[in-house]
């Protein structure tokens, strides 16, 4: 006759899979699970990181078709900013869900680890690329982005400028100007990218809009300069 124990562990092995899953112990930690437990989980993770790092030139890539644990080990090793877990230093993203991106962003707001982001062509949906520019808001380490051909929208590309306005430590930017983000948009990034100081390096492409483009930058320094003789002769009087 089977016992209790036996019969629970059949009926329930999907609830203890997940008690006992890598993310599980390592949140709740070695006073929960035992040390032995706690390392073993540890190494766990950190060997399905090094996976996804090797298969990728040591970066990690975010697909579709990467599974959710592995989604998950990946947003806890960026919120353990290479404390005890494997970090992260560079990130692709590729086909991902908004949702996916609002918690990886979430995660990417407070990373320390992380110095350059490629968002491949159309691998994000508005809401899931404005939760990313936000998280750029925050962060203070990443200094390369890469959006190349991802065809920005008009809210996430005046919230890119934003960014773009306030943030210092971005050094490199790629990004080409697209239909969708509209004349709004793009003149709202060209009037950033003229007021950024810490930009070095990267390609920028107004191939939609140039003259438009153009025009609104020629007013925006004609006005900054007004507003600068202006505070001279206050300072003057």
């Amino acid at each position: 006759m089977e016992s209790f124990t036996s019969n629970f562990l059949a009926d329930h092995s999907a609830i203890i899979d997940v008690l006992l899953s890598p993310l599980n112990i390592y949140r709740n930690g070695p006073s929960v699970w035992g040390t032995e437990t706690y390392k073993k989980a540890l190494g766990d993770i950190n060997a399905c990181i090094k996976r996804v790092k090797k298969e990728h030139d040591n970066g990690v890539i975010f697909s579709a078709n990467l599974t959710d644990d592995k989604v998950e080990m990946i947003i806890e090793s960026l919120k353990a900013n290479g404390k005890d877990i494997e970090k992260i230093e560079e990130m692709m993203i590729f086909h991902t869900s908004d949702a996916r991106m609002t918690a990886i962003a979430e995660a990417l707001s407070k990373n320390t680890t992380v110095h350059t982001v490629v968002i491949a062509a159309r691998a994000l949906g508005e809401q899931g690329m404005i939760a990313l520019v936000d998280a750029l808001m925050k962060n203070k380490t990443i200094q390369k982005i890469d959006i190349g051909r991802h065809n920005l929208r008009l809210e996430s590309t005046k919230t890119l400028a934003k960014v773009l306005s306030k943030n210092s430590t971005i050094r490199s930017l790629d990004i080409d100007v697209s239909r969708e983000m509209g004349k709004g948009g793009a003149a709202a990034l060209a009037k950033a990218l003229v007021k950024n100081v810490s930009l070095r390096s990267g390609k920028v492409f107004f191939t939609r809009y140039r003259k438009f483009v153009i025009g609104e930058v020629d007013k925006y320094d004609c006005q900054t300069d007004t507003e600068d003789e202006d505070s001279d002769e206050d300072e003057d009087m």
